[in-house]
């Protein structure tokens, strides 16, 4: 069961719209969301962390009553994100990803220009993926968006930054992976900040 959401933080948001950023934990397993008029983004931890900086001076103000429509919108997109599929999907689906990822990475992963941190990136991804250690989910999108941009040719350096923005390096270490046993225990909302319109 999930855990009743700590009061959120308020200040002023971007965009002429309002929108929450949500602070997720389950396990060892660590998840941002934003959401505002769109559908639920995650984001990585220096992206989630700048849009949380705030100092003293920053106004604080009351909630609007979409708060929680919008907790509601993060709550279902972390719970998509770490729910286990059956054994028989699971089998298929994901792994025909991980498969099709492979194959893409796997014919790039020579290519000169990449930086030793790059070679190093993609080295943890080639093997994550082989041994299954990768979100289905994330891999399931992160295909879908490599396919996106394969459609415009292939370049390794686009093709490597599609990778680090769905599969943040944060991801693949070991303390915070989506192995099962890593993401056992219940969903916790740790913070929200809402950010209103200005």
């Amino acid at each position: 069961k999930d855990n009743p959401p700590i009061p959120p933080l308020v200040k002023g948001g971007e965009g002429g719209f309002n929108r929450l950023l949500t602070y997720f934990h389950k396990g060892k397993l660590q998840k941002f969301f934003l959401v505002g008029k769109n559908e639920p983004e995650e984001l990585d931890f220096i992206s989630s962390a700048k849009i949380l900086e705030a100092d003293a001076e920053t106004p604080r103000a009351t909630i609007e009553k979409d708060f929680y429509d919008l907790l509601e919108k993060n709550k279902k997109a972390f719970e998509f994100a770490t729910t286990e599929e059956m054994p028989e999907h699971k089998a298929r689906g994901s792994r025909e990803s991980a498969a099709q990822l492979l194959k893409v990475l796997k014919a790039i992963r020579d290519f000169r220009q990449f930086t030793d941190e790059q070679e190093t990136y993609l080295k943890i991804v080639i093997r994550q993926l082989e041994e299954g250690g990768l979100p289905k989910q994330t891999a399931r999108k992160t295909l879908q968006e490599i396919n996106k941009e394969l459609k415009n040719g292939i370049n390794p350096l686009k093709l490597l930054a599609v990778l680090q923005k769905n599969i943040p390096s944060e991801f693949l270490k070991e303390h915070i992976s989506e192995s099962s046993a890593q993401t056992f225990g219940p969903r916790e909302v740790i913070l929200s900040e809402y950010l209103i319109e200005s």
